[in-house]
C-alpha cells in the first residue's frame, strides 16, 4: 500500500510540473484534478501556486470548456478573458476517455502560436504579391514618365501659356501624371524586397531631414493649418546614435506623418491641426534598450472595427490614397525586427508607436 501511495505522489509530482495543462474531469465535467499549468491558464493567475480547480464543473469555470469532453479527440476552442480588456485565448486541446466516464484532458495556450502562424502567411502573401508589384510597376513608371515629360515641355511653349483652357487641361495632365508617379513610387516601395543595412546613424538627425522634406512637399489646404513637431527626449538629444537602417526609419516614419497629416485633413477645419513625432530611448526590465518612435495626430481617428485592416495593402479611407503607406510600414518593421501598435479614438486622433531593438549582431559601421 505504501509503495502504491509512493507512486501516486511520483505521478502526482510529474503531472504537476508538466509544461502543459492537464485535467481530469469525471462523468458529469467536474474537475477531479488539474495540474498547476492547468490552473494557471484557466484561471490567468501568475501565482507560483495557482487557485485549486477540483471539485468545480467545467462550464462553470469558462462556458466554452465544457466543449473539451464534448469535442473530437483534438480541436481548439476560444477561451473569454480573465481580464476585461484583454484579448481571447486559443486553447488547443487533446482527450482521452477513462473508466466510468471519466476523461483526460492534456492542453495548451496556443494564441501566439497561432498569430505567428498568420503573420507567416501574411508574410508570405506580401512577398508573392510583392514581386508582381513590382513588375507592373516598373512597366507602368516608364511611360508615365514620359508623359509628364512631355507636358512639361508643352506647358512651355507659348501658344499653351496664351490659352487659359489649353492650360488648365495641360495642368490637369500633370497634376494626373504627378499623382500616378506616387502611386508608383509606393508600389515600387511594397514590393521591393531587401535586406536592412544597419549602420550607426544620428537618428535625430535622420528624422529631422525627413520632416523639413515634407514640410516642403506637403500641400497646403485652404482653411487647415497643419504644423509637424518634433519632440526629442533629452537623453536621445544627449546620444542620439543608434545602429539602425536609416532609410527604412526614415521611409517608416515620413508614411506615419503622412498619414497623420492625411487624418488631420479629412477631419477638415473647425479646430488646429496637429503632427507630434516624438522620439525617446528606453531599457527594458533586462536592460535591454529599444529606440521609440511616436507619430500622434488629432484628425478623424480609426474605429475599433477597421484597426486590424488598416496595415492592409491597398486598403484606405482617403479617397486620394494609394492605401500602401502603412502596409509598407508594416513590412519594413517586420525586416528592422521592430513593432508598431496604434492607440485611436474616432474625432480625436490617432498614434503610432514604434519600437527598434538593435540588431541582434551589434553591426555598426
Amino acid at each position: 500500500m505504501a509503495s502504491l501511495d509512493g507512486e501516486r505522489t511520483l505521478v502526482d509530482a510529474v503531472i504537476s510540473d508538466l509544461p502543459g495543462g492537464v485535467l481530469v474531469v469525471d462523468r458529469d465535467g467536474k474537475v477531479v484534478h488539474a495540474n498547476r499549468t492547468a490552473r494557471r491558464i484557466l484561471t490567468g493567475s501568475d501565482e507560483s501556486e495557482p487557485p485549486p480547480l477540483a471539485g468545480r464543473l467545467l462550464q462553470e469555470i469558462r462556458a466554452p470548456l465544457d466543449a473539451m469532453r464534448r469535442a473530437a479527440h483534438k480541436a481548439e476552442i476560444v477561451v473569454p478573458p480573465v481580464v476585461v480588456g484583454e484579448p481571447a485565448r486559443i486553447i488547443g486541446f487533446s482527450s482521452r476517455p477513462l473508466l466510468d466516464g471519466a476523461m483526460v484532458v492534456s492542453f495548451a495556450d496556443i494564441t501566439d502560436q497561432r498569430a505567428r502562424e498568420r503573420e507567416d502567411e501574411h508574410r508570405r502573401r506580401l512577398i508573392d504579391m510583392g514581386k508582381v508589384i513590382s513588375s507592373v510597376a516598373h512597366e507602368i513608371r516608364n511611360p508615365v514618365f514620359a508623359i509628364s515629360s512631355l507636358t512639361q515641355v508643352l506647358r512651355e511653349e507659348n501658344t499653351i501659356q496664351t490659352d487659359g483652357e489649353l492650360m488648365r487641361v495641360v495642368e490637369r495632365i500633370l497634376a494626373e501624371t504627378g499623382r500616378i508617379g506616387r502611386l508608383v513610387e509606393d508600389l515600387l516601395a511594397f514590393g521591393r524586397e531587401r535586406d536592412p543595412n544597419p549602420r550607426r546613424v544620428d537618428v535625430v538627425r535622420e528624422i529631422e531631414e525627413a520632416l523639413t522634406d515634407l514640410r516642403n512637399v506637403l500641400p497646403r489646404v485652404e482653411g487647415i493649418r497643419v504644423p509637424l513637431r518634433l519632440h526629442v527626449a533629452p537623453s536621445l538629444k544627449a546620444e542620439p546614435h543608434w545602429v539602425v537602417d536609416a532609410d527604412s526609419l526614415r521611409q517608416v516614419v515620413v508614411n506615419l506623418v503622412r498619414n497623420a497629416w492625411r487624418a488631420v485633413v479629412l477631419r477638415g477645419g473647425g479646430s488646429e491641426g496637429l503632427v507630434e513625432i516624438r522620439m525617446s530611448h528606453h531599457g527594458d526590465e533586462h536592460g535591454e534598450p529599444w529606440l521609440e518612435v511616436a507619430v500622434s495626430d488629432n484628425g478623424i481617428g480609426i474605429p475599433a472595427e477597421l484597426r486590424k485592416k488598416i496595415f492592409d495593402a491597398f486598403y484606405t479611407r482617403d479617397p486620394k490614397g494609394t492605401g500602401l503607406g502603412l502596409a509598407v510600414v508594416r513590412r519594413l518593421m517586420q525586416q528592422l525586427g521592430g513593432t508598431i501598435r496604434l492607440h485611436s479614438e474616432v474625432d480625436r486622433g490617432t498614434t503610432f508607436v514604434m519600437r527598434l531593438p538593435p540588431p541582434e549582431d551589434g553591426s555598426e559601421e
